[in-house]
């Protein structure tokens, strides 16, 4: 749940919007804000998840991108009291980018959402234990 409220709450993103909703799958338009050389994109986005345990996207079109793809992975630990999240992304500017640079900001953008997924997910859990909700 923390992942998909992510995508309301993400301070990266001027919005998210879902354009169709099917069963595990959706079709998402975003504008990304902050990227550097290019400023904002606009991306229209399939995601397909298998429920509580990973969400693939891939750009179907961009303003700006020629490319976006990754996924989400949860993992459950064994005593069920906590959850590993990796996020994966590739992303082609279409420009003449130095990989190094274009790799240390898509990894510090990844480290962001990940701390933001972490941060929702932990709120969520500390208000669904009793006496944790808002009085």
């Amino acid at each position: 749940d923390a992942v998909h409220e992510q995508r309301k709450t993400d301070p990266e993103l001027a919005y998210s919007k879902v354009l169709r909703q099917g069963v595990n799958e959706a079709t998402l338009e975003q504008k990304f804000m902050v990227i550097p050389v290019i400023g904002s994109a606009v991306c229209t986005m399939n995601t397909q998840e298998v429920p509580n345990r990973r969400i693939d996207y891939q750009m179907i079109k961009s303003d700006r991108f020629k490319a976006m793809e990754g996924s989400w992975v949860l993992t459950p630990s064994a005593d069920g009291k906590s959850t590993t999240r990796e996020l994966s992304s590739h992303v082609d500017l279409g420009l003449p980018v130095p990989r190094g640079m274009m790799n240390g900001v898509t990894q510090k953008k990844l480290e962001r959402r990940l701390a933001h997924v972490r941060e929702l997910a932990e709120k969520s859990r500390v208000a669904q234990k009793p006496g944790g909700g808002a009085q």
